[in-house]
């Protein structure tokens, strides 16, 4: 009847039917050329949630055939506990609604990928007729997802939660505590004169120590207790509810005794001791600041007197709490009497192994205390405000002192320069900058800004737009400390940044072929791929600078090059180069 119809037809008519009729074969033969040749795992489901038709990448990333999933339940391909989940975006699929979820595919030998998976409805005459589905395999993307959101929370040296995970934790059993009308302690160990072992050891042996007494701590601890590192040589410990007095010191004794227990290193033995401090909720403060302070106040305690053993906190020991306001009193005059000075440090080009710059690091020598760590005042001068002070002062001298080298003929050194939180929040900070560059008369592109991933993600709206008008001006951003805050991917291809700046706690015991290595290669590929310069700090050894070299890292800094130096060394080394 058809035929007939057709034959019947004018011929103009018959002519056009016939050239519409070649062209629904052709486009059906690009559709099914596409459709076989892409990619991504493509298939089609009925109304009854079974395959009618699926692609070669399919069948290849699943080890099944055609033959063998036509016909089946799409979910077969999913782990039974996850059917109620897969089920549902499947009704809603059918009721013609698009959705897109990620789940892991079981394939035939068992295999499990990740993927993320877009099932589109295929609307005809206003039903559903089929349902076209699009699997894209992102398990590599999620491993690195996962191990960088890891890195977030736990500790890479010792494997323990790290101070942001502890926290929540802290937080959570206060609460809990609260509600039964329970309480528990809280102790703080600090490692005995740890420095003068890392420097009597050195760093990597310094490393394996807190790795050796971390275990034996975890291990030593009741099953209910959370052991936390808050970095170097410091653990925070919640200890069971309700343990009494005694039970405490037992335990505690018992932690001393472990730690006291020499630690056999390269046929090395080596002995250490620890103080510890304890502060009990909620007589020692119903907040997790408060607490986790007053632990820190009685571990000094255990300290100042020899250490090696415990103390708990009293409000006598508010004394500790005058001394840090006499120390702020110092901090005030420091910049005044002028006892700051800037060290710099080499930046290496690994490719080439030449210098093209260094991080100018402040220093601060007290006539009566002697030389303070920044890492003792510059928390404190944040807390207190002065960094944006002593900020400006380091920002406009280290620009200074980089232009007076460009002066002498050095024309190609660059200066990084560290921004604190507080500092970089201010909303005068653009002018800063601005007027440290006029001043110092250094072109924009010389100078780069280091920045930590907590201090861009404060108020995150307001940190892109002053990174993007750093950029605009020349100046090069880069993140400090990369690996050591929550490193997301969703977050860092939305920041302004030049450059990633991978933590030193990765590069101690990097070695090819070690897990330290693998996280490394996944910073440097990433930093790579979205198109950043990757640079290694504290870099000491050669073979750390071969792997380096071998995995494609762009530049390096670190001892093994050269230690801090004042201006007139830095300067000789320049001249000696």
């Amino acid at each position: 009847m058809m035929v007939d119809s057709f034959i019947q037809l004018p011929v103009n008519n018959r002519k056009r039917t016939k050239q519409l009729m070649i062209e629904c074969q052709n486009l059906k033969q690009c559709y099914h050329v596409l459709f076989q040749n892409n990619t991504e795992s493509i298939f089609t489901i009925d109304a009854e949630d079974r395959f009618t038709s699926v692609n070669s990448a399919l069948e290849e990333n699943s080890g099944y055939t055609a033959k063998e999933l036509i016909g089946l339940p799409f979910t077969r391909l999913f782990d039974h506990r996850q059917l109620p989940i897969i089920k549902a975006f499947f009704d809603r699929a059918r009721m013609g609604e698009t959705q897109q979820f990620q789940t892991d595919i079981i394939g035939k030998l068992g295999k499990k990928d990740f993927y993320d998976i877009k099932l589109i409805p295929v609307i005809r005459d206003e039903k559903v007729s089929c349902i076209y589905g699009i699997a894209k395999n992102v398990t590599e993307l999620k491993k690195i997802e996962n191990k960088l959101t890891e890195l977030s929370y736990y500790d890479h040296l010792t494997g323990l939660p790290n101070k942001h995970r502890f926290t929540e934790q802290l937080i959570s059993s206060m609460k809990r505590a609260k509600k039964n009308q329970q309480s528990f302690a809280l102790l703080s160990i600090d490692i005995d004169r740890f420095k003068m072992i890392n420097e009597s050891v050195g760093y990597l042996i310094g490393d394996q120590i807190i790795q050796q007494l971390a275990y034996r701590v975890n291990q030593t601890l009741p099953t209910d207790s959370f052991l936390g590192s808050f970095g170097g040589d410091r653990f925070l410990c919640l200890l069971p509810e309700n343990l009494q007095t005694e039970e405490i010191m037992r335990l505690t004794q018992t932690l001393l005794e472990t730690i006291d227990r020499p630690i056999i290193i390269q046929q090395q033995e080596i002995h250490v001791t620890a103080s510890f401090g304890i502060s009990l909720y909620p007589n020692d403060g119903i907040d997790s600041e408060q607490l986790m302070k007053n632990a820190d106040i009685a571990m000094h305690l255990s300290k100042q007197k020899g250490g090696n053993q415990l103390t708990f906190f009293s409000e006598e020991m508010n004394e500790e709490v005058l001394k840090r306001f006499e120390m702020e009193g110092y901090l005030r005059k420091a910049l005044k009497n002028k006892q700051f000075t800037l060290h710099y440090q080499p930046l290496v080009c690994l490719e080439s192994g030449e210098l093209f710059g260094s991080e100018a690091l402040i220093r601060w020598y007290h006539p009566k205390i002697g030389n303070i760590s920044p890492a003792q005042f510059i928390p404190l001068a944040e807390e207190t405000g002065l960094i944006n002070d002593i900020g400006r002062w380091v920002l406009n001298e280290a620009c200074k002192q980089n232009k007076l080298w460009h002066d002498q003929g050095f024309t190609h050194l660059q200066i990084s320069v560290n921004v604190a939180a507080r500092q970089f929040q201010q909303k005068h900070f653009l002018k800063v900058v601005k007027d440290a560059l006029q001043q110092s008369g250094l072109p924009p592109k010389y100078l780069i800004l280091e920045l930590t991933e907590s201090t861009m993600l404060k108020n995150k709206k307001h940190s892109i737009a002053v990174m993007k008008e750093l950029q605009r001006m020349g100046i090069q951003v880069s993140i400090d400390d990369f690996g050591t805050g929550y490193s997301s991917l969703s977050y860092l291809k939305d920041l302004p940044i030049d450059t990633l700046k991978i933590d030193r706690s990765f590069i101690h015991n990097l070695r090819m072929n070690t897990s330290d290595a693998a996280i490394v290669k996944a910073i440097i590929t990433m930093g790579k791929g979205l198109q950043l310069k990757v640079l290694a700090e504290g870099v000491e050894t050669e073979e750390q600078m071969k792997v380096l070299k071998k995995l494609d890292c762009h530049f390096a800094q670190g001892y093994f090059f050269q230690k801090p130096l004042v201006n007139q060394e830095f300067e000789k080394g320049l001249q000696q180069q």
